[in-house]
């Protein structure tokens, strides 16, 4: 016995086939396109100080212009980015202000544009509105917001390990999502990913930057405790130092009671001879 195929049916499958292969065709791109966008970090790597960029008052400056005794908190974004870049600048503010760290006075920030079509209209929209969400400092003043040409967002990026990949087909750009620290001297020292940045960590790690310029003894402290983890870009506890320092608090403790009880004894044994 003979099984017809209905028409219908054909028809029905041919075109399942043929739209699972149109949209195999259109999500690959994707795919290879994402295999150019990452953050490789480059711990201990100087930055090109001497690189000109655009201040949002269209002023050419350098990082060496930008970064001076402070600890700088670096972010790139591109202004137009339709949502994770606002995601990551939102992140930096709520993070600076839970911090009890100043801008202006204890570090700075810079956001920069890797795209190099965007303005330095861009660039001071983008300036004027994040210095009306922070409260702790001057933002108006030091949270610079940059552009640049082709050429020098290469150079920088290249040196920050910072990759990102233009797409054509929708005008906007694959892109990470992550924070770096710089010593004043302009030294890659921490990288923090995602769009919300743990207050204590980033005040960690603009302390450690600053080499222990800025912050309290608690903050000293906590850094011999905690230890930062490049893997996953916070700072953990150091269980080895954690032990290390209840022993030598036993040990003293110890010592300090054997010292207490000798000064009773001879307390005691002047008494009995009187």
């Amino acid at each position: 016995m003979k099984t017809r195929h209905h028409p219908f049916i054909i028809a029905l499958l041919l075109l399942s086939l043929t739209t699972a292969e149109s949209v195999k065709a259109q999500k690959s791109p994707g795919t290879e396109v994402l295999k150019n966008v990452n953050v490789l970090q480059k711990l201990n790597t100087t930055l090109p100080m001497d690189l000109e960029l655009r201040n949002s008052n269209g002023k050419m400056v350098t990082l060496d212009d930008l970064i001076t005794d402070r600890p700088v908190i670096l972010s790139f974004v591109y202004y137009e980015c339709p949502q994770l870049c606002t995601l990551t600048l939102n992140g930096v503010v709520k993070a600076v202000n839970a911090m009890n760290l100043k801008v202006g006075e204890d570090y700075d920030l810079i956001s920069i544009s890797f795209d190099e079509k965007e303005t330095v209209e861009m660039a001071e929209e983008k300036r004027a509105a994040y210095a009306k969400q922070s409260h702790k400092g001057r933002t108006d003043k030091y949270w610079h917001f940059l552009t640049a040409d082709k050429e020098a967002i290469a150079t920088l990026t290249d040196a920050a390990g910072y990759s990102f990949q233009y797409i054509p087909e929708t005008d906007e750009y694959a892109h990470s999502s992550a924070i770096m620290v710089v010593t004043p001297d302009g030294t890659l020292s921490k990288y923090f990913y995602g769009i919300e940045f743990s207050a204590r960590d980033l005040r960690l790690a603009l302390v450690d930057a600053s080499e222990k310029k800025i912050g309290t003894p608690v903050d000293a402290i906590l850094l011999w405790c905690f230890q930062y983890d490049p893997m996953t870009g916070k700072y953990g506890l150091s269980i080895m130092r954690t032990v290390r320092a209840g022993g030598v608090l036993t040990v003293g403790a110890m010592l300090s009671f054997i010292a207490v009880m000798i000064r009773r004894d001879r307390i005691a044994k002047v008494s009995k001879e009187a």
